[in-house]
């Protein structure tokens, strides 16, 4: 099923995806300066889990009617 989205959700989707790539790189650069098991672990985490916010973010754009 097809949802139609309106031109400023589709705006507030692409903002919030922005925002999230942002994030994933800065978590990825921070992993390679980080020492420490625990705040590995923890960026490693955010990294999985930002990962998978920007694959749903860009599936509700592709999937949305235009």
């Amino acid at each position: 099923m097809s949802h139609i989205l309106t031109f400023f959700e589709r705006v507030e989707i692409r903002e919030l995806l922005s925002l999230k790539i942002n994030s994933l790189t800065k978590s990825k650069l921070f992993l390679t300066t980080v020492d420490g098991q625990q705040h590995t672990g923890s960026l490693e985490a955010d990294i999985k889990l930002s990962i998978q916010e920007i694959t749903d973010l860009e599936n509700l754009l592709f999937y949305s009617a235009i």
